[in-house]
């Protein structure tokens, strides 16, 4: 396909470094691809609707507010996939919605946890609008799951012209120069991808559809996993949220981890915030096998055996209480029963001492050792990469039988998890993008 250059039209005025996307390759939206969209738009939509309906003190005073509201909005999907787990993954038995599988109503688990949050962080000014809140919420997905088949097989009632949705994936390459002035000096590029999906009237007019952040990330998976495998998992996960939710230990903690403690699982991932993807060896579970398993996705967590699966685990889970509790639970059980010493385990839970999952493990005869990061005193790195300095203290649990090694752990491993040199995670994050086999 012939690469001709497009510029963004929403870019800001090019300076000496910025160059041109380049459209690389351009694929027609399948009916599963449109449904993601839809269900993408619908659950964009009512998280607009959400953040504009709260009542309470904090309703609309900052950014910082409007950024919880929509943590809290954010929480509300993930809990869906909480109450509605089983063997196949969530993800797997439920078309046309897998972002709401279970029971809608507001009586259930997912919407009273909504409900009571909405109350706790005075989001709304009384139980009573909260419980208003969930209803339009509530009645807007069930309205939505009437009507997707229409959406789907009538072109006039997509968003835009559902004739015309199609997938582009766009690259760039910044030369990082030795000698501005002289090619030969040039070092390896810094690629960098971005996906649009929508109605497009030419290369870069976008019609009511989504466009990614442009970033290694989006190319590393693109050129390795392929266009149409890349863009329907990115809208489901965008569909989630990726938030707060999505943010994990940075990619230096998880190579660390890898060579120094012989982890080769992630408990809670995705093929958008794993940060050992492409090693050899490796695995992760997460929520979606329909949409990961092209990535190499073992699946539900919960569902997974360790035994068949043994060597190190990081895992860590969304910060919410009823599920740290389910993963500490899931952990000791398993070294209860397991006398081998097969599989060791480093958990990432926020220091909330007062919640029962954080107890169990830090009361646990399996901790090994427990390592406590301090507000500011460590980075973490969102689903695209980005690097960040969180407010809250972590606890990090070594479950098990045995270490690897403890010198490793009270080295290079603690030096790691401490680290808040955001450029070398940003550089470390970048090779890897970089560096790893081109399959696509």
């Amino acid at each position: 396909m012939s690469q001709a250059a497009v510029e963004l039209q929403n870019s800001k005025a090019a300076s000496a470094d910025q160059l041109q996307l380049v459209e690389v390759e351009r694929i027609a939206a399948s009916e599963l691809l449109l449904r993601e969209l839809n269900l993408w738009h619908l659950t964009r939509r009512l998280c607009r609707v959400f953040v504009q309906v709260g009542d309470g003190p904090m309703h609309r005073t900052r950014e910082k507010d409007q950024a919880e509201a929509r943590n809290i909005f954010d929480r509300w999907l993930l809990s869906f996939q909480l109450e509605s787990r089983s063997e196949e993954g969530c993800g797997a038995r439920s078309l046309p919605l897998p972002i709401f599988p279970g029971l809608l109503g507001t009586e259930t688990f997912a919407s009273q946890k909504l409900i009571d949050e909405c109350v706790e962080k005075k989001f709304s000014a009384s139980r009573s609008n909260a419980q208003r809140i969930a209803r339009v919420l509530v009645d807007a997905v069930s309205q939505f799951e009437q009507t997707i088949d229409q959406l789907i097989q009538s072109p006039d009632r997509q968003p835009g012209n559902a004739g015309g949705v199609s997938v582009v994936f766009l690259e760039r390459r910044r030369q990082q120069n030795g000698d501005l002035g002289d090619d030969s000096e040039c070092k390896e590029s810094e690629v960098e991808g971005q996906l649009l999906i929508g109605c497009h009237q030419n290369s870069l007019s976008l019609s009511d559809g989504y466009a990614s952040p442009c970033c290694p990330r989006i190319s590393f998976l693109v050129r390795n996993f392929g266009l149409k495998a890349t863009a329907r998992m990115l809208l489901r996960y965008e569909t989630l949220g990726t938030g707060s939710l999505q943010w994990g230990d940075p990619v230096t903690v998880h190579h660390a981890l890898y060579e120094h403690m012989g982890v080769r699982y992630e408990g809670f991932a995705s093929p958008l915030n794993s940060k050992l993807l492409g090693k050899p060896g490796v695995a992760f579970c997460s929520l979606f096998p329909d949409t990961d398993a092209p990535f190499g996705s073992l699946g539900d967590f919960f569902a997974v055996d360790f035994s068949h699966y043994p060597g190190g685990w990081t895992v860590n889970p969304p910060f919410i209480e009823e599920l740290m509790l389910q993963v500490a639970n899931k952990v000791l059980d398993y070294l209860n029963r397991d006398a081998s010493g097969a599989c060791w385990f480093f958990v990432t839970f926020p220091c909330w001492s007062d919640s029962p999952g954080w107890q169990r493990l830090a009361e646990s005869k399996h901790k090994l050792q427990q390592l406590c990061l301090s507000p500011r005193k460590f980075t973490v790195q969102d689903c695209y990469g980005s690097v960040l300095l969180p407010r809250m203290a972590l606890s990090i649990f070594a479950m098990g039988r045995r270490l690897p090694s403890i010198a490793d752990w009270n080295g290079v491993i603690k030096q790691c998890f401490t680290c808040t040199d955001v450029d070398s995670v940003r550089a470390a994050w970048m090779e890897h993008c970089l560096t790893l086999p081109d399959t696509a």
